[in-house]
C-alpha cells in the first residue's frame, strides 16, 4: 500500500538520484497493493446541520403479531422492603399484567407471559410460604403468584435453586407451566425423602403437556400459531449457587462441569440450536429463548452465531434495556433509572435475519411488554412503538387503566389473596418493626454494591468482623480477627433511611449465610483478593466489601481468577491489612509482593465464599485441607448485621455514601496536583506546553492573547502567573509552538500580517523573558523542537494556502544553529545560522516519476484557484507538502516530520555539515474491514458506540503529534492520527458519504464495489462519515471506488522506515466507550455523546513519550473527547492499555460554566521526569485548548511486577536404563540425587521448581521386566513408574517407547502413575484392552496435573508459586512406524485425525491441536506455556516453534542432537567425550517474535536438564540464569552441586546416603534394591565371552553407519537363521541379514561381555523372521534402509551377506513396496549378486533371495514397507527365539567366546558415496536435484512442492504455489510476491537458468487439475533481471484475472528427461 522515496535535499539543491528507482507502478512490498492517499486541514467545526428528511413509509402489515410480557430475576421481592415505602410490586405488577392482556385482546393481538429466571430468593417472603397451611413449604406462594398470572413458562435461572433442590422439586410440582433449561441436567439428582419427584418433560412438547416438569423446549399454541420456547441456564450456575455438591446432589451441566472451575465443559450453544431444530421440525417458526446468560452487551448472547431464534428474553442481571424516553403511553421508567441499551435491542443471528433482546430491570420492578409483527415466514418485521418496560409505580397502573379506558386496575383477586396470606406470617409480621435508623440510605444496588464500596457493604463487612471476634470470644477461641470479606452479590438490596426494619436488613443480607472464619496466608490472601476483582467492571457478585484491609486494583490490567495462592500481582495495584492488634501490614505495594508469603491472617466470612464460591477457590481449598483449623458456624449474617447495629452502633448508623477513604479502590496511576487557568471559553488559551527545569516554570502557548504565559509552577495549588511575553504587536508574530533547551526558550511565530509569508523563530531567556534573537524561517512554522544537546532548532513550516486558495506558499523545514545552544551564543545567531528545505526539487522531476510519487501513498492533491474560485492549477509538490509537526530523535542525529495531510512523514539528516531531507514515506492506509479496526461512523444512528468493521473504508492516518523513543536497539516513531481535511472558502476536498450520490457535482459510489449504495449512504451506516473527493477513483470512469476517512482515530507505532509496527485500531473508542458511555465521541465543547463519531471520533491530538522505572510509557491526548490515555509502550510491537485520565466534568454545560466543566481539549503534553519535576515525582503537563487550563498529574509508574523464577528440571529417553551394562554405573541413583540436588537449590533461592518428561520413559529391557518379579509390582515397568513417582514427576510428553510391551502393559503403567501423560495427537478413545487391565482414563484438557494423574490428557498445568504452568505433549510422527506391529500390539489406539494406511503417518498436523490447546490454557489466565515434544529434534526449527504462538519453553525429547553449554555453570558437569550439538537452551523465535527455548538432555538417565528461567508478569522470558544447562548423573557432578547447596533449605548440611555427595531420597532406593533383587537380574551378570575392541553402539553412529556392533549382530542374525533353516522346512536358502540400527541401543565396552551388556544393546529382544524377497523389493527395502541418512533414523541398516553403497545426494526414498529404479543406491551385491550397478538395476527384478531380520522389521516396522507388504502375502517365518540369545550363542558358540571387531569396520557393508564435481554438470538429474535443493535451502519450510509424477522414484517436478486471492490462506509464508495492476496480476519470483530445465507457468482452480499459461496470450513478462549467481529474477504479468476472486498459481520447473 506505499512505496517508498528517498530524497536529498538541501535549500534548493537537487539530487535526483534516488527517483531512478521508481520505475513502475507497482510496488512489490509484502504482498500489498498500491493504493491512493489522502490528506485533510484543520476542519472548522460546522454548525449541526439537519439531515435531509427521509419519507415515512407506512408500517408494513405483519402475517401475525404477538404480544409478549416478560421479566426476570424478581426473587421473591414482593414488596420494597424498606419501611421508609413498603410499596407492593407484586400488586401492581400482577394489575400491570391484567392489563396489558386487557389490551392486547381488545386489540386482537395474541399475549403470552414468559420469565427468564430466578423467580425466587430465599429471603423473609419466600420463608414466609412455609408458614401458609395451603403452601407449607417455601417459595411455593411464589409459584401460586405466577399461576395466578398465567406464566406460560419460565427459562431456569439459578437463584430458583438457593433453597436447595428439594425446595425447587416441590415449587415445580405446583407449577402450572414448564421450567425450561437445554443445558442443565436433571437426570441424576437426589431428593430427600417425602420430596416432590423432578418430571422430565418432552422436549419441544407443549407448555400444558410439560407443565410443572423440566425440558429443554416447548410451545405455546395461540391463535393457530406455535411459539417455541427454549431456555438456557447461565455458565456460572455452580458458582453462584452455595456449596452445589451439598445443595444440589446430582445436579449437573449436560456434558459435565470442570471440577475446578465449575463450568460447563460443553457449550450450551449448540444445545440450542438442538432445539431450534426440534422445534422446527414441527413446523415451528416463531421461537423465543429464556436465556438466564444475563448480559446483553457486545453480545456475549450468540446471537451472531444462532439461527431460528426471534426473540431473546435476557435476564435483568447487568444492564437494562429501555428506550432513553417513554416509548408508550404508559411505558414508565422508574425515578433515577438508567437504561443501558435500546428496547428491543437489535441483533443479528447467523443468516442475517433480525433477533430482538428484551429484558426488564429485577425484583418485581417492572413488566416487560414487547408487541412484535412477524412475516408469513416467522421473520420478524415490526416493533409497535409502545413496547417496552413499565414501572410497576401506582402512576403506571394508573396510566394503563386511562389507557384500556377503566377507572381502576387491580391485579387479579387470586393475586390479592396470596399476597394477604403472606402478609399474615410471622415471618412478615415480626420483620416490618422498625429496629433502628440511618443517617444515609444503605447503597445495596446491584450496579454499586457489585463496582464499589459502598456504605452498606462497609457495614456489613464490619459487622462480620465484629461477630466473627464475639464467636471466637465465646468458645475462648485464641484468634484475633484482623479482616472481613463479603461478596456484594450476596447484598440484594438496598437499605432506605431514615428507619431500619428487619425486613429491610435481611432483605438485603437475603441468602442469611453462615459465618465462616479461618486463617489465611499472604499468597492465599492476594489470590483471594484477585479473585475477587477479576471480574471488574462487570456487576459481578464476586467483588468485594471488606473490613480490616485496604485494597487498590487495576481495572486494565488483565484479571486471573480461581488461584490458590500468588506471589506475583495481577490487578492488585496496592493491599494492606490492619491487624486486630493495630499494626499494619503491607502485602502489595505497586504491584510487587512485600510480604512474607507465609504469614498468617484471620478472615472472616461466609459459607458461600468458604466452599468456593463466586470462583473464590482459595478459600474451599483451604477448607478441604483437612491439615487447616476452619471454623463453619450456624450464626447466619442478617443476625449478625441486626446485632451489630443495635449493639455497637447503638442503633443508628452513620456512614455516608461513597464512604469517605474507601477500603477498595480503583488504583490511580495518575494524581492531579493543581490546575490554573488564562483566558476565556474555547478561546486558545493554552495550547502548546513546555517546562523548564532550570527555573521550575511553565510556559504555555496562549492563542488567545497572541503570547506565552509563564507560570511558577513550585507554587502550589495556586500556581501563579509570573509574566506574559507578548508576541503579536511587538515581535509580528503569532505563536503557534514553543520549546525549550538549555535555559532557552523558542516561539514558532506565523507572521501576524500574511500568513502565507515567512514566519519567525524568537528566542527568549527563561529566567526573564528577555529577548536573544529572532531569525526568518518557512511560511507558517508550526512546530518547533531542540535537539538533545540544545545545539538546534528545528521547525516544520506549514505552508499552509490561503483561505480563498489562490496562493500555497511551500511546505518547508528549518534547521536553526545555535552553536552551543547555552544563553550567550543565541544572542549572536542570525538569518545566517538558518537553513530552510524544501521540496522543491521533486517539481521537475519526470511526469512519470511525479506520478509514482502519488501513487506510492502521498497524497498531492491542491488546487489553486483565482480570486473568483475558479480552478486554475493543481497545486505542484513543493506546495502541497505540508509539514505539521517535528520531532527529534535521542541521539539528535535526525529529525522526523509529519505531513498531515498529506499522509506522510519525512526524515532530515542532521549529521552533516548541511541538513538535508533524507527520506520521505508514505503512511498507508488503514483496513477497517479488520476486526479491531473499527469504528462508530454516524452521529445521527442513534447508537451510541456502534464501534465495528467498515469493510467499505480505509483510513488515512493523517498524524497530527508525533514523537520517537529508542528502545531495544532501535528508534521508533510514535503518532497520534488525528486526522485532518483541507476545507477552504476557496476550495474544499471535503464531503459525506451521503453526498456520494452522482448529484451537485459530485461522484457516485462505483456500483460494482458498492452494489449496496443505497443502505452504505443512509445516515446509521456511512452516509454521515467525512471523505474525500480527491481519492477513490481507481479506474477514471469519475466514480468513487473506494471511501477513505480522515484519521486513524488511533495511535501508532512506525520504525524509522515508515513500517508500521503497532496500531491501537478501536481501542481508543471502546476505552472512552467503556468509561464514559453517555458521552462517548462527544466534542470538546459540548456534552451531547456520538457527536463526533462521523468525525475523527476521540482524535488523537498529541503524545509524548516517558521513560520510568525502566518503561516506556505513552501518553496520548484525545482533542475532543478529553483525558489522556496511557499506554505501556516498552516492548513497541505489543504495546498494554494501562489507564485513561479524563478530568472533564460531563455534568455541566461546558459553555455556561467552563471552569466548572475543568480540562476540555488537550493540545500539548509535556513529561517532566522526577529529577526535574516540581513536584518531585514524575509529572504530566496538559494544557488544554477549550478550557484555556493547564493542569499537572504526578504520574505513578510502578515497578516492574517481580519476574516469575521457574527452575524446570527435565529429561527425555531415560527406557528403563537404570544401571551402564558395562560399568555398573547406577545411574537411577545418581539421576534421583540430581533431582533431589536441584530440588534442594530450588527451595533454597525460592525458586519455583517442577518435573517434567518429555517421554520414552521405558523400554522392554531386562530392568522393565524385572519389575514383574517385584511383589509390590508384579508388572513389567511399574518400577519406572514407581520410580517418576518417588522423585516427584509432575508430567509426562507421551514417546513412543512407554508402548513397546503393548497397549496393556501401557495402561497398567498409566494407572499407578502420580501424574498426567500428555499427547494432542494421540486418540485413545476406541483402544481395546484384555480383561482385567485397568482402563486408560481420560483426563480432562487444561486441568491440574493433580486431576489429571494417572490419566492421558491433551494439555494439563501445574500450580506453584500462586502461578500457572501450562503442559503440551506431542507425540512423535512417527509413532506407528517405530512400533513393533502396531495393530497388534495397540489395537485401536491411532492419531487424532487418523493416519495414512501406508505411510503410517498422521492425517492432520499436530500443529494446530498444539495452538487449540494454547487457546485453551490462555483462556484459564495461563500465560507460561511448556512442550513436552517427543518430535526429538531441535535443529533448524523443524519443531516449528516459528508456526507457533503461545508456547514458551519445549522439552524436546533426547534422540537427534544434544544441547548443552560447555559448563555453563558450577555444576553443569559434562560426561567424559559427550559433545553438545547446541547451545543450552536454543534459543527460538515464535510467530509472533517472542522467545521460545528449546532444551533437551542426553538419554538413558545419563543426564538431568536444569532451566533457570524467568518470566515477567505477561508471561515474556526475560532471562536464562546461567547456571542452566544439563548435569550428569555422576558422583563428580554431585560433588560440584554439593559444594553449591551446601545444606538444605532448614540449613542442615546435605545427606550423604548410599556413599553420593547428594543422595536420592529414600524411596527411589527401595525400589532401586528391590530391581536389584530380583532373580532376572541376578542372572545378568554371567559372562558370554570377550572383545577386543569396545562393541559401538552409540546412538549417533549405528543410525547412521555401519558399526562393529552393528557388523556383529548382523552377523548373528545371519547365523542363526542358517542354523534354524537347516532344522526347519523353510523352503529357501537365507543370503542376507538386515538389523535396524535404532534397535541397537548401547556400546558393549567389553573387554568382558555380560548378558547384562548384550540385554542393554538388543533391549527390545526382537524375535528372528525370515522371509523370502525378489530383488526388486530388496531395492525398495534397501532405498529405505538410507532414505532418512543424515538423521540419526532407526532404520539405518547394519547388514551381513551384502555391501550397500549409497549416494546421499539423492532424493531419499522410502515406503515403497518394489523398484528398479534406484535413487540412493547406486551399488548393491548379494554375494556375487550384482543388484544394482552404478545406479542400475540389474539382472531379473523377480529373482529371490533369503533375508533374515527380526519381527519389527517384517510387519513393516521403521518403515519397511516392502517387508510389511510380503508379510501379509506370502510365507513368513516370525520364530519365537530373540536376538539377545541368539548374539549370546553367537559370540560362545560361533566365536568361540572372543570377538575380535574393529570400529570403524574395515571394508564396511554400508558405506557412502561421494560424488565426483564433473557428474553433477552431465547429469540433468543430478542437476536439477541439486538446484531444487539449493531452492529449499534458502527457503526452508516453505511452499516449494516437489513431485514424482511418473512414479519413478525421482521428483521431476519442482514448484511453487498460491492463491491469486491476496486475502485467501496461503499455502505458507513464502509465496513470491504479487500486486494487483488493474485487472493484471503481477508476480515477481527467482529461477534458475539452467538450460536443460523446462519452466512452465500453470493455473489451477482446485491445486489438484493444472492448465499451462500461453505466453502472449494467458501472460507476458514484464521484465527479467540476470542476478549473476545462475538465477534470474521476472516479473510475470498474467492478464485480466481482475474478477477471479480464487485461482493457484505455480510455477513448474521439471527436468528435459
Amino acid at each position: 500500500m506505499k512505496k517508498k522515496i528517498f530524497l536529498l535535499l538541501s535549500n534548493l539543491l537537487l539530487l535526483l538520484i534516488s527517483f531512478s528507482l521508481i520505475t513502475s507502478e507497482v510496488v512489490f512490498a509484502d504482498g500489498e497493493t498500491p493504493e491512493e492517499p489522502a490528506e485533510e486541514e484543520p476542519a472548522e467545526e460546522e454548525p449541526a446541520e439537519e439531515e435531509p428528511a427521509e419519507e415515512e413509509e407506512p408500517e408494513p402489515q405483519s402475517a401475525f403479531r404477538l404480544q409478549i410480557l416478560h421479566s426476570s430475576d424478581n426473587e421473591s421481592a414482593f414488596q420494597n422492603p424498606n419501611p421508609n415505602s413498603l410499596e407492593e410490586k407484586i400488586l401492581n405488577y400482577g394489575a400491570l399484567v391484567e392489563g396489558l392482556n386487557s389490551l392486547a385482546s381488545s386489540e386482537g393481538i395474541p399475549s403470552i407471559y414468559v420469565t427468564s429466571g430466578d423467580h425466587t430468593l430465599p429471603g423473609p417472603l419466600y420463608q414466609a410460604s412455609a408458614e401458609i397451611e395451603r403452601f407449607g413449604s417455601p417459595g411455593l406462594a411464589d409459584i401460586a403468584f405466577y399461576n395466578a398470572m398465567g406464566l406460560n413458562a419460565n427459562g431456569l435461572g439459578n437463584h430458583e435453586f438457593d433453597g436447595g433442590i428439594d425446595d425447587f422439586a416441590n415449587m415445580l410440582a405446583t407449577a402450572n407451566y414448564p421450567m425450561i433449561s437445554a443445558n442443565l441436567d436433571f437426570s441424576s439428582v437426589q431428593l430427600s425423602e417425602g420430596t416432590s419427584p423432578i418430571e422430565i418433560g418432552v422436549d419441544g412438547a407443549s407448555v400444558t403437556e410439560n407443565a410443572g416438569k423440566v425440558c429443554k423446549s416447548a410451545y405455546i399454541e395461540i391463535n393457530g400459531e406455535k411459539i417455541g420456547l427454549i431456555g438456557r441456564s447461565p455458565a456460572e450456575f455452580f458458582n453462584v449457587v452455595a456449596e452445589p455438591s451439598v445443595t444440589l446432589p446430582g445436579l449437573d451441566f449436560f456434558g459435565g462441569r470442570d471440577p475446578e472451575t465449575n463450568q460447563p465443559l460443553q457449550s450450551a450453544l449448540p444445545m440450542v440450536l438442538e432445539q431450534v431444530q426440534v422445534l422446527q421440525a414441527q413446523g415451528v417458526n416463531k421461537i423465543i429463548l429464556l436465556d438466564h446468560e444475563q448480559d446483553f452487551t457486545g453480545d456475549p448472547l450468540f446471537a451472531s452465531e444462532m439461527s431460528g431464534i426471534d426473540v431473546i428474553v435476557v435476564a435483568g442481571g447487568t444492564g437494562f434495556i429501555s428506550g432513553q424516553e417513554v416509548n408508550g403511553p404508559f411505558n414508565l421508567i422508574r425515578e433515577g433509572d438508567t437504561p443501558d441499551a435500546d428496547y428491543p435491542t437489535r441483533l443479528t443471528d447467523a443468516d442475517g435475519n433480525p433477533v430482538l433482546a428484551v429484558n426488564t430491570e429485577q425484583l418485581y420492578r417492572y413488566v416487560g411488554n414487547l408487541i412484535v409483527g412477524f412475516d408469513e415466514n416467522g421473520i420478524i418485521d415490526n416493533v409497535d412503538s409502545r413496547s417496552g418496560p413499565i414501572a410497576t409505580t401506582a402512576e403506571a397502573v394508573a396510566a394503563m387503566a386511562s389507557e384500556i379506558g377503566v377507572e381502576t386496575l387491580e391485579a387479579s383477586e387470586e393475586v390479592q389473596t396470596i399476597w394477604s396470606l403472606i402478609q399474615e406470617t410471622e415471618s412478615y409480621t415480626n420483620n416490618i418493626a422498625i429496629y433502628a435508623t440511618t443517617e444515609s440510605t444503605l447503597n445495596g444496588e446491584r450496579n454499586q454494591i457489585r463496582f464499589r464500596e459502598t456504605n452498606l457493604g462497609r457495614v456489613v463487612a464490619d459487622s462480620t468482623i465484629w461477630g466473627a471476634q464475639q464467636y471466637l470470644n465465646s468458645i475462648n477461641a485464641p484468634w484475633q480477627v484482623d479482616v472481613a470479606l463479603k461478596n456484594g452479590g450476596g447484598i440484594r438490596a438496598t437499605v432506605n433511611s431514615p428507619n431500619i426494619n428487619k425486613l429491610s436488613s435481611d432483605s438485603a443480607l437475603a441468602f442469611n449465610n453462615r459465618l465462616s472464619i479461618l486463617q489465611i496466608n499472604a499468597a492465599e490472601l492476594l489470590a483471594t483478593m484477585e479473585n475477587a476483582v477479576s471480574r471488574f467492571p462487570l456487576f459481578d457478585g464476586r467483588f468485594p466489601q471488606v473490613a480490616g484491609m485496604t485494597l487498590e486494583f487495576s481495572r486494565d490490567r488483565s484479571p486471573i481468577e480461581n488461584q490458590i495462592s500468588m506471589t506475583s500481582p495481577q490487578r492488585v495495584g496496592n493491599l494492606t491489612v490492619h491487624r486486630a492488634d493495630g499494626t499494619d501490614v503491607p502485602i502489595v505495594q505497586d504491584f510487587q509482593f512485600v510480604a512474607d508469603p507465609s504469614e498468617t491472617f484471620v478472615l472472616a466470612t461466609n459459607n458461600f465464599l468458604l466452599g468456593g464460591g463466586d470462583g473464590y477457590r482459595s478459600l474451599k481449598n483451604i477448607r478441604d485441607d483437612e491439615s487447616r483449623s476452619v471454623y463453619e458456624t450456624t450464626i447466619g449474617e442478617q443476625q449478625i448485621l441486626v446485632d451489630y447495629i443495635t449493639g455497637p452502633l447503638g442503633g443508628n448508623v452513620n456512614v455516608e455514601d461513597p464512604p469517605a477513604n474507601p477500603r477498595v479502590s480503583v488504583y490511580r496511576y495518575s494524581t492531579l496536583v493543581t490546575t490554573t487557568a488564562a483566558g476565556g471559553f474555547d478561546e486558545s488559551a493554552a495550547e502548546i506546553v513546555e517546562y523548564d527545569h532550570f527555573t521550575k516554570r511553565i510556559f504555555v502557548v496562549n492563542a488567545e492573547n497572541g503570547q506565552v504565559d509563564v507560570f511558577d509552577a513550585t507554587v502550589r495549588p495556586e500556581m501563579p502567573l509570573l509574566y506574559s511575553i507578548e508576541l503579536e504587536q511587538t515581535y509580528g508574530g503569532f505563536p503557534n509552538s514553543l520549546a525549550i533547551g538549555n535555559g532557552v526558550l523558542a516561539v514558532a511565530l506565523e507572521n501576524a500580517d500574511n500568513k502565507q509569508a515567512n514566519g519567525t523563530v524568537a528566542f527568549f531567556d527563561t529566567l526573564y523573558g528577555r529577548l536573544l534573537a529572532q531569525v526568518e524561517v518557512g511560511a507558517l512554522p508550526d512546530s518547533i523542537a531542540f535537539t538533545p544537546d540544545g545545539t538546534k532548532v528545528v521547525t516544520a513550516n506549514e505552508g499552509e494556502p490561503s483561505d480563498d486558495y489562490d496562493v500555497d506558499p511551500y511546505g518547508s523545514i528549518s534547521v536553526i544553529d545555535l552553536n552551543s545552544g547555552y544563553v550567550s551564543d543565541v544572542d549572536d545567531i542570525t538569518n545566517d545560522d538558518v537553513i530552510t528545505l524544501d521540496f522543491s526539487a521533486l517539481d521537475t522531476l519526470p511526469f512519470f516519476m511525479q506520478g509514482a510519487l502519488e501513487r506510492s501513498g502521498i497524497r498531492i492533491f491542491g488546487q489553486i484557484h483565482d480570486a473568483d474560485g475558479n480552478y486554475v492549477r493543481d497545486s505542484t509538490i513543493a506546495e502541497d507538502l505540508e509539514p505539521e509537526f517535528v520531532t527529534v530523535t535521542s541521539d539528535g542525529t535526525q529529525a522526523v516530520v509529519v505531513l498531515q495531510e498529506n499522509n506522510a512523514m519525512a526524515i532530515v539528516d542532521l549529521t552533516g555539515e548541511v541538513p538535508v531531507i533524507s527520506d520521505l514515506f508514505p503512511l498507508g492506509f488503514k483496513d477497517h474491514s479488520l476486526e479491531g479496526n473499527g469504528f462508530d461512523a454516524s452521529n445521527r444512528d442513534g447508537i451510541l458506540g456502534d464501534i465495528r468493521p467498515h469493510p467499505e473504508v480505509l483510513g488515512m492516518y493523517m498524524p497530527d503529534g508525533i514523537t520517537t523513543y529508542t528502545v531495544h536497539g532501535q528508534t521508533y516513531i510514535v503518532s497520534a492520527n488525528e486526522g485532518d481535511s483541507r476545507d477552504y472558502d476557496g476550495w474544499s476536498e471535503e464531503v459525506r458519504v451521503r453526498d456520494f450520490d452522482g448529484t451537485d457535482g459530485n461522484p457516485d459510489l462505483d456500483p460494482i464495489a458498492y452494489p449496496n449504495a443505497d443502505e452504505i449512504r443512509s445516515s446509521s451506516n456511512l452516509g454521515r462519515l467525512k471523505t474525500t473527493t480527491t481519492m477513490g477513483d481507481y479506474d477514471g470512469d469519475g466514480d468513487i471506488d473506494q471511501i477513505y476517512s480522515y484519521g486513524g482515530r488511533s495511535f501508532s507505532i512506525w520504525d524509522m522506515q515508515g513500517n508500521l509496527v503497532w496500531d491501537s485500531g478501536d481501542q481508543l473508542e471502546r476505552i472512552t466507550l467503556e468509561r464514559f458511555p453517555e458521552f462517548f465521541n462527544s466534542t470538546n465543547d459540548e456534552n451531547e455523546g456520538d457527536g463526533r463519531s462521523d468525525d475523527k471520533g476521540p482524535e488523537p491530538e498529541a503524545v509524548v513519550i516517558a521513560e520510568i522505572n525502566e518503561s516506556f510509557w505513552a501518553f496520548v491526548a484525545l482533542e475532543r473527547m478529553g483525558g489522556v490515555m496511557i499506554y505501556d509502550v516498552t516492548f513497541p510491537w505489543e504495546p498494554v492499555f494501562i489507564d485513561y485520565i479524563n478530568d472533564r466534568n460531563y455534568n455541566v454545560n461546558a459553555e455556561d460554566d467552563f471552569p466548572a466543566a475543568r480540562d476540555l481539549g488537550p493540545e500539548g503534553l509535556k513529561f517532566v521526569p522526577a529529577e526535574e519535576s516540581p513536584t518531585g515525582a514524575p509529572t504530566l503537563i496538559v494544557a488544554n485548548e477549550i478550557s484555556g487550563t493547564t493542569t499537572l498529574y504526578e504520574i505513578k509508574v510502578p515497578a516492574k511486577p517481580n519476574d516469575f523464577q521457574l527452575q524446570l528440571i527435565h529429561s527425555s529417553d531415560n527406557e528403563s536404563y537404570f544401571q551402564d551394562p558395562n560399568t555398573g554405573e547406577e545411574r537411577v541413583l545418581g539421576y534421583g540425587a540430581v533431582i533431589e540436588g536441584l530440588k534442594l537449590l530450588g527451595a533454597r533461592e525460592r525458586m519455583n521448581t517442577i518435573y517434567l518428561t518429555a517421554g520414552d520413559h521405558t523400554l522392554p529391557n531386562s530392568f522393565y521386566q524385572a519389575s514383574a518379579e517385584v511383589e509390590e509390582f508384579g508388572q513389567p515397568g511399574l518400577a519406572d513408574i514407581a520410580l517418576y513417582n518417588a522423585m516427584g514427576l509432575n508430567a509426562n510428553g507421551i514417546g513412543n517407547h512407554e508402548f513397546d510391551g503393548g497397549i496393556n502393559e501401557f495402561a497398567h503403567m498409566l494407572s499407578t502413575a502420580n501424574y498426567p501423560m500428555l499427547a494432542v495427537n494421540l486418540d485413545f478413545s476406541n483402544v481395546e484392552l484384555e480383561e482385567g487391565t485397568p482402563a486408560i482414563e481420560i483426563g480432562v484438557d487444561g486441568a491440574s496435573v493433580e486431576e489429571n494423574a494417572g490419566k492421558i490428557a491433551r494439555s494439563s498445568y501445574i500450580e506453584v508459586g500462586g502461578e500457572r504452568i501450562g503442559l503440551i505433549g506431542r507425540a512423535p510422527a512417527e509413532f506407528f512406524n517405530v512400533i513393533s506391529d502396531p495393530a497388534t500390539t495397540m489395537p485401536g489406539l491411532d492419531f487424532v485425525g487418523g493416519r495414512d494406511p501406508e505411510s503410517n503417518q498422521p492425517l492432520e498436523s499436530a500443529l494446530p491441536m498444539v495452538l487449540e490447546q494454547v487457546d485453551l490454557l490462555e483462556s484459564q489466565g495461563i500465560n507460561k506455556i511448556i512442550l513436552l515434544d517427543h518430535e526429538q529434534d531441535f535443529t533448524n526449527d523443524p519443531l516449528f516453534a516459528s508456526e507457533m504462538r503461545g508456547i514458551d519453553i519445549i522439552v524436546v525429547a533426547g534422540g537427534t542432537g544434544f544441547i548443552s553449554g560447555n559448563s555453563n555453570g558450577p555444576f553443569n558437569f559434562l560426561r567424559e567425550g559427550d559433545e553438545p550439538d547446541g547451545e543450552y537452551p536454543a534459543r527460538l523465535a515464535d510467530v509472533d517474535g517472542n522467545t521460545v527455548l528449546a532444551v533437551n538432555t542426553q538419554q538413558l538417565y545419563g543426564y538431568v536438564g536444569n532451566l533457570m528461567v524467568s518470566f515477567d508478569y505477561r508471561g515474556i522470558i526475560t532471562s536464562v540464569d546461567d547456571r542452566s544447562g544439563q548435569i550428569a548423573a555422576t558422583d563428580e557432578a554431585l560433588e560440584l552441586l554439593a559444594n553449591v547447596i551446601g545444606s538444605d533449605s532448614e540449613g542442615n548440611p546435605v545427606n550423604q546416603l548410599y556413599n553420593r555427595p547428594i543422595s536420592p531420597n529414600e524411596r527411589t532406593i527401595e525400589i532401586w534394591e528391590s530391581i536389584q533383587s530380583t532373580p532376572l537380574i541376578s542372572s545378568l551378570f554371567e559372562f558370554s565371552g570377550t572383545t577386543v575392541s569396545p562393541l559401538n553402539g552409540t546412538r549417533e553412529n549405528v543410525r547412521t553407519r555401519e558399526t562393529n556392533l552393528g557388523r556383529l549382530a548382523a552377523d548373528s542374525t545371519l547365523w542363526y537363521a542358517n542354523e534354524f533353516a537347516a532344522n526347519n522346512e523353510v523352503g529357501f536358502s537365507v543370503d542376507v541379514a538386515l538389523k535396524n540400527g535404532g534397535g541397537i541401543r548401547s556400546d558393549i565396552l567389553g573387554p568382558s561381555i555380560s548378558r547384562l551388556a548384550i540385554n542393554a544393546a538388543l533391549a527390545f529382544d526382537n524375535t528372528l523372521a525370515l522371509v523370502e524377497l525378489n530383488a526388486q523389493e530388496l531395492l525398495a527395502t534397501m532405498e529405505n534402509g538410507v532414505s532418512r541418512y543424515p538423521a540419526f533414523d532407526g532404520r539405518f541398516p547394519q547388514v551381513a551377506g551384502m555391501t550397500v553403497e549409497f549416494d546421499p545426494e539423492q532424493p531419499g526414498v522410502e515406503n515403497q513396496k518394489v523398484m528398479t529404479r534406484p535413487s540412493r543406491i547406486r551399488n548393491l551385491v548379494v554375494g556375487d549378486d550384482q543388484v544394482v550397478l552404478d545406479f542400475e538395476f540389474v539382472g531379473d527384478p523377480l529373482r529371490t533371495f533369503g533375508l533374515a531380520t527380526n519381527n519389527f522389521l517384517l510387519t513393516g516396522g521403521d518403515g519397511y514397507a516392502a517387508l510389511g507388504a510380503i508379510s501379509t502375502d506370502r510365507p513368513s517365518f516370525i520364530t519365537e527365539i530373540g536376538e539377545q540369545q541368539i548374539l549370546a550363542d553367537f559370540i560362545s558358540v560361533q566365536l568361540e567366546g572372543e570377538v575380535d571387531i574393529a570400529d570403524p569396520t574395515e571394508s564396511p557393508r554400508v558405506s557412502v558415496y561421494s560424488q565426483p564435481e564433473e557428474e553433477v554438470e552431465d547429469n540433468i538429474e543430478k542437476r536439477f536435484a541439486a538446484w531444487a535443493l539449493k531452492f529449499l535451502d534458502k527457503n526452508q519450510n516453505q511452499s516449494a512442492i516437489d513431485s514424482d509424477t511418473n512414479g519413478d522414484g525421482y521428483a521431476d517436478i519442482f514448484s511453487y504455489a498460491f492463491n491469486i486471492d491476496v486475502n485467501a490462506p496461503a499455502i505458507s509464508p513464502n509465496l513470491p510476491k504479487q500486486a494487483v495492476d488493474g485487472d493484471d496480476m503481477l508476480i515477481q519470483m527467482t529461477l534458475t537458468n539452467d538450460p536443460d530445465l523446462v519452466i512452465d507457468h500453470q493455473v489451477s482452480a482446485n491445486v489438484r487439475d493444472w492448465r499451462s499459461l500461453i505466453k502472449g496470450t494467458d501472460y507476458t513478462v514484464d521484465s527479467i533481471r540476470d542476478n549473476g549467481d545462475g538465477t534470474s529474477t521476472l516479473i510475470l504479468r498474467i492478464n485480466s484475472v481482475g474478477n477471479d476472486d480464487s485461482f493457484f498459481y505455480r510455477t513448474a520447473i521439471s527436468a528435459r528427461y
